[in-house]
């Protein structure tokens, strides 16, 4: 009998538990937008100026862009929070470098030229995110998340003079690919004002996107992987509500 009411106690009394912890955890929730721009550097096969490799185009001569990014931010708890993340970089081609290289794997043709569009990159992640505070102003970020990458190759111009041929002119268009993409990072935040947050970002992300190149008649088609580690750089703003 003892036990029925202690059950019957414990019922009524756990709505009003409940009701009394979701107000307290409501005003602890905090949201944040963050708006970011700053350096985009590519690594690896991205950057590399090998121009082949086992007889196959490798290196994709990729040099430092710029990038911008939006982030969006919803605290679970008082450290702990949900982030969606979406990005855009930029990244030009070392056209000298390229074309010295194709140059020697040619023996054909000479002088060559190219004007070349920058690879497109846009990031759409999620995850975790870890905010740990150190000073009375100043706070630690860190996060894990994952997502999709979409890639697009540039549209690139070629001439050159070939022996027996003269001047000749082509044209590689642009290839799109759509991966899986990871995402790690930290950031040091220093708040500026009750809702505003100074912010530098250092964000490591990798996908290995492939990308399919018709030939000019349309019936050959070559895939071609470029795996591509990035590190942004960042400063940024946030701000909280």
């Amino acid at each position: 009998m003892l036990f029925m009411r202690l059950k019957l106690s414990a019922l009524i009394l756990l709505p009003v538990l409940i009701m009394k912890v979701i107000p307290a955890n409501a005003q602890e929730q905090r949201f944040a937008i963050g708006l970011r721009y700053g350096y985009s550097l590519p690594m690896g096969q991205f950057a590399s100026h090998e121009y082949k490799r086992d007889g196959k185009e490798y290196g994709a001569y990729a040099l430092l862009g710029s990038a911008f990014s939006a982030e969006g931010t919803g605290y679970v708890i008082d450290r702990l929070g949900i982030a969606a993340n979406i990005s855009v970089a930029y990244y030009p081609i070392a056209t000298g470098y390229y074309l010295e290289d194709k140059d020697a794997d040619d023996p054909a043709g000479m002088n060559f030229r190219m004007k070349s569009d920058p690879y497109e990159v846009w990031k759409f992640m999620a995850g975790v995110l870890y905010k740990l505070p150190i000073r009375e102003k100043i706070s630690f970020t860190l996060k894990g998340m994952s997502g999709i990458l979409w890639a697009k190759t540039p549209d690139q111009l070629y001439a050159a003079n070939y022996f027996g041929i003269g001047e000749y002119v082509w044209m590689k268009t642009q290839a799109r690919s759509t991966v899986i993409s990871i995402l790690g990072g930290m950031a040091c935040n220093y708040q500026l004002f009750p809702n505003v947050e100074l912010n530098l970002c250092s964000e490591f992300s990798y996908a290995k996107p492939t990308f399919s190149f018709w030939d000019a008649k349309l019936t050959v088609k070559t895939d071609r992987e470029i795996r591509m580690p990035i590190l942004k750089v960042q400063p940024g703003l946030t701000i909280t509500f």
